[in-house]
């Protein structure tokens, strides 16, 4: 697992130049290209890679397959070029790192901190194994600051260009609707127990959202009830460290958003965003894989609203080193625990 570390290591000494100067942007660059080659020739060490060599095969093959038209496109243009399975995984690389760091770079305060809170949990689900949600979410967090600006053709584009890559991300079309100008704190700490209450109730959500009268969908969640109810889905445990790591973020920026007001024109958006992602854990848990990707769609604001905490607290080098290290962990975590990669040497 050395390798891992020391990619975070390189990345974190980004935090010596600052980004509006050459050597910071620069460094940006060269990190994102680290990140693309170690995406795209990572070969069988994620949890992904075979059921996308077997997906790519049966498209050569002339099979269908149940996934977004993108990835069908993409499968037939290496198919018909050079017919080698490490270009469809380099072309999935450079839109999810490139789409990832452009959100970073439009959204976040701290550059570098945002991309190794990045590096250290999303970038390993998603450019390393999700590879189609990847792009998907980077694609809702560039498409973010529209909400606030009031483009609803900029957002609605994206949003649709998103689902394009992954059907779940549709579900960030109402999100337009969220109101920048204010931000009730007592409604929004209050969405986080109401969502474990409805979690204890046994209340399925589920049902009402497979009673939607598209056929595609429906085939999907079909899939995905399948899969939690025959043992293969991994069970959800909705007061796991991660998530609880995440309530605790979630409770603390909604307290502080009074603070933090000023710090961005987006903020609010931010904060109402991570607020819902805390949520889809408890609410969508009898189905896991329809609790993890509603939240880390959703979710994936974390990597650029938790460095504005640095804009909180006096010791503004403290908390750049706290939540330096709280990256750490969560890589930590993620690679000895959740073990979500093999070694990659």
């Amino acid at each position: 697992m050395w390798f891992y570390y020391l990619v975070f290591a390189i990345v974190s000494l980004g935090g010596l130049f600052r980004f509006q100067s050459v050597y910071g942007k620069s460094f940006l660059i060269a990190s994102s290209i680290l990140l693309i080659i170690i995406a795209a020739f990572r070969g069988s060490i994620g949890h992904d890679y075979e059921v996308y060599v077997l997906s790519y095969q049966y498209v050569s093959d002339g099979y269908p397959v149940l996934m977004e038209p993108s990835f069908v496109l993409i499968s037939w243009l290496v198919l018909f070029t050079v017919n080698k399975i490490e270009l469809l995984f380099l072309i999935y690389a450079i839109l999810g790192v490139c789409a990832k760091v452009e959100g970073i770079r439009r959204l976040s305060p701290f550059i570098m901190l945002s991309l190794l809170l990045y590096i250290s949990n999303f970038f390993l689900l998603h450019e390393m194994t999700q590879i189609r949600a990847g792009v998907a979410t980077g694609f809702f967090l560039i498409a973010v600051p529209n909400i606030a600006e009031k483009k609803f053709i900029k957002y609605f584009a994206y949003i649709l260009l998103a689902s394009f890559f992954h059907l779940s991300a549709l579900v960030a079309l109402p999100f337009y609707f969220l109101n920048q100008d204010r931000l009730n704190k007592y409604v929004f700490l209050g969405l986080i127990p109401l969502s474990y209450v409805i979690h204890l109730l046994h209340f399925d959500i589920l049902s009402l959202v497979s009673r939607l009268p598209f056929a595609y969908t429906q085939d999907k969640l079909d899939i995905i009830e399948r899969i939690s109810t025959s043992g293969e889905a991994i069970r959800t445990n909705v007061l796991n460290v991660l998530q609880v790591s995440r309530v605790f973020f979630a409770c603390l920026v909604v307290l502080l958003s009074h603070r933090l007001k000023s710090s961005s024109p987006h903020i609010f958006i931010l904060i109402k965003l991570y607020a819902f992602s805390v949520c889809a854990m408890p609410l969508f848990s009898t189905v896991p894989e329809l609790a993890f990707r509603l939240g880390e769609l959703v979710g994936v604001v974390e990597i650029v609203l938790l460095p504005f905490l640095i804009y909180v607290f006096k010791e503004k080098r403290l908390t750049y080193f706290l939540l330096c290290c709280y990256a750490l962990a969560v890589l930590m975590l993620n690679l000895h625990y959740n073990k979500l990669l093999q070694p990659y040497f």
